[in-house]
């Protein structure tokens, strides 16, 4: 989830979701390839597979149901944009 999203969510708890636990996500499963893709493209770093660990998450995504019903929020930049601000690339 992109920083901006994030520090919107949290201000806008200060004034409303009455001490609801709330999650702030996107709520879209993105798979560590498909991070890989977005963040690795532009190297000439090989990507790398290991077994997974006992206890490692095999899926997660957070529902925000609650967060758009008692925040008004709902996170409005995707993974690509995200990716590609945090590494100064163009869009």
């Amino acid at each position: 989830m992109y920083i901006d999203d994030a520090v919107d969510a949290l201000a806008r708890s200060i004034n409303k979701g009455g001490g609801l636990v709330i999650n702030i996500g996107t709520g879209v499963q993105t798979t560590i390839k498909d991070l890989w893709q977005l963040v690795g493209r532009d190297t000439t770093l090989q990507e790398s597979y290991e077994s997974a660990r006992h206890g490692d998450l095999q899926r997660n995504a957070v529902n925000t149901t609650r967060a758009r019903i008692q925040l008004g929020w709902s996170p409005w930049t995707t993974l690509e944009t995200g990716v590609s601000e945090l590494l100064g690339r163009k869009v």
